[in-house]
């Protein structure tokens, strides 16, 4: 498949399922009709293209078996990397809005996947760990991923990996500026 074929297929995101299908819409021959690619030809939404289909496959072969969203896997693997971050720190980290990490947090230690203990230099807020069945889902998911990983970056000589990486460490970090 070409790089122009994946581009123009359409995926939606099924709530519902938590999976992202193809988007079954007709193609019209009609030329008149308006069309507008400013927004879809711009680096940041090829970003999200690209986001979003790295992680297509999480749903299929993680989701339904450890019973977890992938927000829920980014928040477990950001506690992963700094254990005893609290909420507010975890949102930072990924970007994310505090509630949208408050739930998943909580979703995660009903699930028995992380703890929290009191802050003890402010008892108002929380500080999250792995548990034990927490970690066993990290040390599940992280082999498979790095190779997903290696493979979508396969094509990619060392030179453009690094300066791919800095390249996003520059987006992450306009981020509060933009």
């Amino acid at each position: 498949m070409s790089t122009d074929e994946k581009y123009n297929k359409c995926y939606i995101y099924d709530r519902e399922l938590q999976v992202t299908v193809p988007l079954k819409k007709k193609r019209s021959s009609n030329s008149s009709l308006r069309r507008d690619s400013r927004i879809v030809d711009t680096l940041v939404f090829k970003l999200i293209v690209a986001m979003n289909g790295t992680v297509k496959p999480f749903a299929e072969r993680y989701g339904r078996r450890f019973k977890i969203t992938v927000t829920e896997w980014r928040v477990l693997a950001t506690i992963a990397s700094e254990p005893d971050c609290s909420g507010e720190d975890i949102a930072r980290t990924l970007c994310m809005e505090r509630m949208t990490v408050s739930r998943a947090v909580r979703r995660l230690e009903n699930g028995g996947n992380v703890a929290r203990r009191s802050d003890p230099t402010n008892k108002k807020r929380n500080l999250w760990r792995l548990t034990a069945a927490g970690w066993k889902i990290f040390d599940e998911i992280v082999p498979d991923a790095q190779r997903r990983q290696h493979r979508l970056l396969a094509e990619f000589s060392k030179t453009e990996k690094e300066r791919l990486a800095q390249l996003l460490n520059k987006v992450i970090r306009q981020l509060d500026d933009a």
